[in-house]
């Protein structure tokens, strides 16, 4: 007996904003040790500036990292994903999902830098504006397209 994991033939999760919350938590915490140095350094006459810039060097230490671990928390908390099945494509985005048929597809085409466009023969044509963690969305769309082309001539596996 098969079940619905064997209709899949290939399978993407979307990619959440990683190397944004990765860069900006590592640029704050990389300016708690500079603010350190400038406060016991640059300001050892002055105890009012220094304790300033210490403490504005421990905030940064702990907000930096804070920061990064929350936004990643929340960018890999969302479900979203894509999916090429036997009878078509599917997009879920926190337990939503859109189903399109190989046979109700024009044809899927690439929209630099990141737009999936699936052209339907009836209707409006529907937009995907995301990265995909496993796969450039370019790469992405012409396997799209060979699966549907491989689905209008009968082609994809039983």
């Amino acid at each position: 007996m098969m079940n619905e994991a064997d209709d899949i033939l290939e399978w993407h999760r979307v990619e959440g904003a990683v190397l944004g919350s990765l860069a900006l938590g590592a640029t704050v915490l990389f300016c708690g040790p500079i603010l350190a140095a400038i406060a016991f350094v640059g300001f050892k006459r002055d105890p009012v500036l220094e304790i300033v810039f210490a403490v504005l060097a421990g905030i940064c230490v702990v907000v930096g990292p804070a920061y990064a671990i929350l936004k990643l928390a929340r960018s890999l908390g969302e479900e979203a994903w894509l999916s090429a099945r036997k009878d078509g494509v599917v997009f879920e985005r926190n337990g939503k999902a859109l189903r399109m048929a190989w046979d109700d597809l024009e044809r899927v085409e690439h929209e630099p830098p990141t737009t999936l466009v699936f052209r339907r023969r009836e209707g409006e044509a529907f937009v995907l504006h995301e990265r995909f963690a496993t796969i450039e969305v370019a790469e992405l769309g012409k396997r799209l397209e060979d699966l549907r082309r491989k689905a209008s001539f009968g082609l994809l596996p039983k």
